[in-house]
């Protein structure tokens, strides 16, 4: 016998046998679908304990005790329904907002919502027609306390460099400039003021204009509103001086050397024709004669609230009594 065929003679069942076996495994798999298509055309219930939360309180309300944890409900439908809902959709928690949700008082602090309420919601959660809950409980209960509310005003929080010769040229201006608070009334005794989120900014050469958002813990307080507006002004600055006299107060007879002071500022350019000498007055500050001290320093008495960055050449002076 050929040696060629008796090898192909040897095979040939072993290839026979595993046509078989996957005609068979062909024919098994068909059936479980065929199978699991049937039993899933099939109607079912399947029970839930939804866990609730409550989002969109009333600012002047907060929720003390939330009675009932989770929405009971069973849902009655067919078995793709039933997949679909329980495992694809994998709703874990389902969000109530009392700001569209209707609810009621029933005593001083107790309040309950009627789960008949809440068809439409559960059903857009899992994805399936209302008429396929049914719920375990008529209403679900808990209890809601009055806020304390304050009025506080608003610090911005500001980390802001500017281009060189740039600075502001006024402080910022926040709009509003205060918000309402609510809280526990022992921790909003203890606030005076309240801050915005940190605005860092890098070479600034332009005015600011942009919204910021306040920085407060959401679970202990709330506030309305929660944004503010800042503006801030920017100019390019120069540096601008004047040479004043020292002014001596009348009660001495003094005379210094020198008798005037250089003072040097920086002014934005806006405000640089705005400023004169006039609106600058450095006084003599006669302390330092009680030490018989050489030198006196001098004092800005008097400066514009534009002019930025003041100092005084020299500092302070010689000066010898005047005999009358």
């Amino acid at each position: 016998m050929n040696p060629v065929r008796q090898i192909v003679s040897t095979f040939d069942p072993v290839r026979k046998n595993r046509n078989k076996l996957s005609v068979f495994l062909v024919f098994v798999f068909v059936s479980t679908i065929l199978w699991l298509l049937i039993k899933l055309s099939d109607d079912y219930s399947m029970t839930y304990n939804l866990p609730v939360s409550y989002v969109d309180l009333p600012n002047d309300k907060w929720l003390a005790e939330q009675t009932d944890q989770a929405l009971k409900l069973t849902i009655n439908s067919r078995g793709f329904v039933i997949l679909r809902a329980g495992y694809l959709r994998n709703v874990k928690q389902l969000a109530i907002s009392l700001e569209s949700m209707p609810y009621r008082k029933r005593s001083q602090n107790d309040y309950y919502i009627n789960t008949v309420n809440l068809r439409n919601v559960v059903a857009e959660a899992f994805n399936i027609n209302e008429t396929d809950i049914e719920f375990e409980e008529p209403e679900l209960r808990f209890k809601l306390d009055n806020l304390a509310q304050k009025r506080l005003v608003v610090k911005p929080d500001l980390a802001i460099s500017y281009k060189q010769q740039y600075n502001a040229s006024a402080p910022p201006s926040l709009v509003p400039d205060s918000v309402w608070v609510y809280g526990p009334e022992n921790m909003l005794d203890t606030m005076q003021a309240i801050h915005t989120q940190q605005l860092q900014l890098k070479d600034v050469e332009q005015d600011v204009n942009m919204r910021l958002a306040m920085a407060y813990d959401k679970q202990l307080i709330r506030l309305q509103p929660t944004e503010v507006n800042l503006r801030l002004a920017v100019d390019r600055f120069t540096e601008a001086s004047f040479t004043i006299p020292i002014q001596i107060p009348e009660q001495f007879q003094l005379k210094t050397f020198p008798d005037r002071v250089q003072v040097n500022f920086m002014i934005s350019l806006s405000d640089f024709n705005k400023v004169e000498a006039t609106q600058f007055q450095v006084v003599l500050d006669t302390s330092g004669m009680s030490l018989n001290a050489n030198a006196l320093k001098l004092k800005l008495a008097q400066s514009p609230p534009i002019a930025r960055n003041i100092t005084m050449s020299p500092e302070s002076v010689e000066y010898i009594r005047i005999k009358q």
